[in-house]
């Protein structure tokens, strides 16, 4: 099934499509950072790029981070599919919060009350 794209004719019509957009998005954005499970699933993909040291112009976004997160949390973690670690393998928490060490999880906890504090 095709989705027909009206392509603007003016200046106004083209904005007015950017409107719609952008609010369709900050209303999923303000969604997304709501869920306190996404919220978990993106800030772990975010520190993790940040502790393999991945350059700042690579690093994925909150908004992509949010968006890539429900994804994630579909599927089942290493300890829940039922392998245990072995050889040096990393097991994964069900928990992204556990990821983080105490300074970074001071970190998200003043976000999320600006967060909060915004709303």
């Amino acid at each position: 099934m095709a989705h027909s794209v009206s392509i603007p004719s003016t200046a106004k019509e083209l904005n007015v499509m950017h409107q719609q957009f952008w609010l369709k998005q900050s209303e999923l954005l303000n969604r997304r950072i709501c869920d306190k499970d996404l919220y978990e699933i993106a800030m772990s993909m975010l520190e993790s790029e940040q502790r393999m040291m991945v350059p700042v112009k690579n690093r994925k976004t909150l908004e992509g981070a949010l968006e890539k997160a429900p994804r994630l949390r579909a599927r089942p973690t290493i300890i829940e599919a039922g392998f245990t670690p072995t050889c040096g393998a990393v097991a994964f928490s069900k928990k992204p919060t556990q990821l983080f060490g105490r300074r970074s999880m001071m970190m998200i906890m003043a976000l999320e009350r600006t967060a909060s504090a915004m709303n």
